[in-house]
């Protein structure tokens, strides 16, 4: 037993005797661990360098080809819509009532909803008929640029005096059979020369798009007999309705117009031409 405090010596390398003291046991550890290492070299197990274990070497199978994915449908461009507009109230420039500003801004957002015809219900008593030559050169600028404009009058409702016009500016003109109608009068208020020139223009408007015959004819008829109310029937028979229907049948004319929307615009707009692409355009349809 060393004396307590002393230092024992070290040794130089792994094996020689610790402090000259090695156990037996110890030292049949350390020449068997010995032994095994260089029957393991020997064996080409493990690397003399390294001293790492050296797996057997294995081919690794080459997995089958995977099947390429099936390829995603194109995306489809989205079906032509048909937009719905609703007119009620007057004619005027305020904010409220039916006017450029309010028709522009709603046929902008149908347009940018992808739609390619209007189906546009009118419930009007009238208003300015400046307003209202606005609101109608509006009206065939869409008609002309994106797709057809088809006017419906509903039941109990009515197409009065400005709203005419509004009225005549759509390619194809729908009345139910229990809408009030329409009422034409001559343009009042406002200087003689004002009120010349509003008759003018509505006269020009009346002939070119209804059946009332020749300008004198229809001056007659808005100066001589005041206000002047069409029933359904009497639309159809004057040229300002080309059909008697109900709602579902105005729908279904829209619909059919908005799938030949792209091929719609035409160099030169007629109502006549364009009531019969309308008639041509559902026809079409039906025979799907």
């Amino acid at each position: 037993m060393r004396a307590p405090g002393s230092v024992r010596a070290l040794p130089a390398r792994f094996g020689e005797p610790y402090g000259g003291v090695l156990s037996r046991e110890l030292a049949a550890l350390h020449d068997l661990t010995r032994r095994r290492i260089a029957d393991a070299v020997s064996a080409g197990m493990i690397s003399p360098v390294l001293n790492t274990k050296r797996k057997p070497s294995t081919v690794k199978p080459q997995s089958a080809p995977r099947a390429a994915a099936p390829a995603r449908p194109a995306v489809r461009p989205l079906p032509y819509m048909t937009a719905e507009i609703t007119l009620t109230g007057g004619i005027s420039g305020e904010v409220w009532s039916i006017n450029l500003a309010t028709v522009s801004r709603e046929f902008a957002t149908a347009k940018a909803g992808n739609a390619r015809a209007v189906l546009l219900s009118i419930n009007s008593v009238g208003g300015d008929a400046n307003e209202a030559f606005n609101v109608n050169a509006a009206l065939r600028l869409f008609s002309r640029s994106t797709g057809p404009v088809i006017a419906y009058i509903g039941p109990y409702a009515r197409a009065a005096s400005g709203a005419t016009i509004v009225a005549l500016a759509a390619d194809f003109i729908i009345v139910d059979p229990a809408a009030v109608g329409m009422m034409v009068h001559a343009p009042s208020g406002g200087t003689p020369e004002v009120r010349s020139l509003a008759t003018n223009r509505l006269v020009s408007l009346y002939r070119d798009r209804t059946s009332l015959g020749s300008e004198d004819a229809i001056r007659g008829l808005l100066e001589g007999c005041g206000d002047t109310w069409l029933a359904p029937g009497a639309c159809l028979d004057d040229g300002f309705a080309d059909e008697i229907a109900e709602r579902e049948r105005a729908v279904e004319v829209a619909r059919a117009c908005a799938a030949r929307a792209p091929m719609w615009p035409e160099a030169v707009w007629s109502p006549r031409r364009a009531a019969l692409q309308v008639r041509e355009a559902y026809a079409a349809a039906a025979r799907r």
